[in-house]
């Protein structure tokens, strides 16, 4: 810890308080980037609508029988797995912010499941892959930054 007068320990600690910062706000930035490969993973499953169809349209609603874990979504035109994008870390009132999001006109449909198809979770799938991965990042910075 800093000795010195009041202004001098003052000092150290903003200086201190501003590595972490930098340090949570590169954590938190990784953790996005690997949260934007791992939706474009989720988001490239290899059955195409002709295999689909053949299989009696698993994911419908009137009889779901998934052939893979139905947060993996199937690439047809490409157009959802393109449109996921990263927004931020950016500083709020709550805290540090990072969105990744889906803007293709399907991301509602899939996430919440139509009459005719069933949900496809990813958003949860996606969460819990990062979920440990993320908290590594955090901890790292954190200890980085208390280091000095």
């Amino acid at each position: 810890m800093a000795t010195g007068s009041p202004r001098v320990i003052a000092a150290v600690l903003r200086r201190r308080a501003l590595q972490l910062e930098r340090e949570v706000r590169e954590a938190e930035r990784q953790a996005g980037q690997r949260g934007l490969e791992i939706a474009r993973q989720l988001s490239g499953g290899s059955f195409s609508r002709a295999q689909l169809r053949a299989m009696g349209h698993p994911y419908a609603a009137r009889r779901p029988r998934p052939p893979a874990d139905p947060a993996i979504v199937n690439r047809q035109t490409g157009r959802f797995q393109a449109a996921w994008k990263l927004q931020g870390p950016r500083k709020t009132a709550k805290g540090l912010v990072t969105k990744l999001v889906n803007n293709a006109p399907q991301a509602g449909a899939l996430d919440r499941g139509t009459a005719r198809m069933i949900a496809r979770p990813i958003r949860v799938k996606l969460l819990a892959l990062l979920a440990l991965e993320r908290r590594r990042l955090h901890d790292r910075a954190v200890r980085t930054a208390l280091k000095g």
